[in-house]
């Protein structure tokens, strides 16, 4: 059909304007649509006006002159992104420049399906110009309104929608759409917000949740840094622990160092090793919503952490029986997935706000060893810092602060004369040395 199309375009072509006026392009491997070259918009829609077949056209799209148009002449199929790809929308119109995850490809062709953040013109108001619309996704309550399709699309005019707001689109990717490597992060969390909007999940839900996923595990490797713990995840050392010794951001790939049973150096993919945290690490959010907040992990449960920070002020209790006075500190606490963290080293100072934290440690230690480094740390295991001013950060005695007389396996006691009580035990996790 289509080179039937092709040669009466040509014809007509030839007729009206000569033999180089207008070009008609079909491509065996790019099915479903010509290409036509003219010298300007107008003469095309007056060349389409007396061809018997523009009651075909479904749908006009222009290849603007800044767009590589080496696919016209190619012998072979363009490279389709797959399904869950981050692109970029480059052709004409309200979308241009915004980003989409693929959600499904064809098995011949080029013309991809699209999720995109949904924009709508205003009306145009006076004095306010024609600029662009925000994204924004659509309430899903709006968008139950209209009847669905069976494979759960919604249709609201032309225009086909998600039940969770976002927007579908077919688009030609040999000229439509490309890679992007790297979506912003203000980018993505608007994409991960459709997330758990509905009770139901749907296949999408999913496609964005990997694709989420996999971006922000590329940021997050942008965060390493030379001594981090690692833990393999491919190949014949899967589920090694080791440490980050050099990486080779090119290449994509890292040096590690582990133990066993002397230092050894490998070198792997990035793809094939992940960040490794533990209770007591001192870190830094960098992604998400709590970005630039830091402070200790006290809990990890299925890739979040559960971070305790010290906040800025203190409150002074006076207790008049006692006719005394002491500070109490409060801590809070917020959660973060451990993609989002990187390291945080604590200055050597006195005068630094105490966190409750152990510092990330250049090397993987033995488990009897692994909640106590040097400088601000979490109280756990062996240490043996008797002696030392210490902190309660959780526990209905929250502030109680004192000197440290008795470290045992899980617990550690406080002394504080002229509190009430005068001392107290605590669980070793609920420390934290001043």
């Amino acid at each position: 059909m289509e080179t039937i199309l092709a040669e009466g375009l040509s014809k007509i072509s030839q007729k009206i304007h000569g033999y180089s006026a207008i070009k008609t392009y079909h491509i065996p491997f790019l099915p479903r649509r010509l290409y036509i070259e003219a010298p300007g918009i107008a003469e095309i829609q007056e060349f389409m006006k007396f061809s018997a077949y523009h009651h075909l056209v479904s749908c006009a799209t222009r290849v603007l002159d800044d767009i590589d148009r080496g696919f016209l002449h190619s012998t072979s199929k363009p490279d389709v992104p797959s399904t869950g790809s981050w692109v970029r929308i480059i052709q004409p119109g309200i979308y241009k420049g915004d980003l989409a995850v693929v959600y499904n490809t064809p098995s011949t062709g080029d013309i991809v399906l699209i999720a995109v953040v949904p924009r709508f013109r205003n009306k145009k108001r006076k004095g306010k110009g024609n600029a662009r619309p925000a994204p924004a996704l659509l309430d899903p309550k709006f968008v139950a309104q209209f009847p669905p399709d069976k494979y759960n699309i919604y249709f609201i005019e032309s225009r086909k929608f998600t039940p969770n707001g976002l927007e579908f689109l077919w688009v030609a990717s040999a000229h439509g759409l490309k890679i992007e490597p790297r979506p912003s992060e203000a980018e993505l969390l608007l994409f991960q917000s459709s997330l758990g909007v509905l009770d139901d999940t749907f296949e999408l839900d999913l496609v964005i949740q990997r694709a989420v996923k996999k971006a922000f595990c590329n940021k997050s490797r942008r965060l390493w840094r030379m001594g981090d713990r690692v833990r393999i995840v491919e190949g014949a050392l899967v589920d090694t622990l080791c440490s980050i010794h050099e990486i080779d951001e090119d290449n994509r790939s890292v040096v590690v160092e582990f133990d066993s049973p002397k230092p050894t150096r490998v070198e792997v993919s990035l793809e094939e090793v992940e960040r490794q945290f533990l209770v007591g690490d001192q870190v830094c959010v960098a992604l998400g919503e709590n970005k630039g907040r830091t402070g200790s992990i006290v809990e990890m449960n299925d890739g979040v952490g559960t971070i305790v920070e010290r906040t800025a002020n203190e409150v002074i209790e006076v207790s008049l029986t006692l006719h005394s006075s002491s500070f109490i500190t409060y801590f809070t606490q917020f959660q973060s997935p451990l993609l989002y963290l990187k390291s945080h080293d604590l200055p050597p100072s006195f005068a630094t706000t105490p966190h409750p934290a152990a510092s990330s440690m250049s090397k993987p230690m033995p488990s009897h060893e692994s909640e106590a480094s040097k400088g601000h740390q979490m109280l756990g295991g062996r240490d043996p810092r008797i002696g030392k001013e210490a902190a309660v950060y959780l526990g209905h005695l929250k502030g109680y602060q004192g000197r440290l007389t008795e470290i045992g396996r899980n617990t550690g006691k406080i002394e504080c004369p002229g509190r009430h009580p005068p001392t107290y035990t605590a669980p070793l996790k609920h420390l934290v040395l001043m």
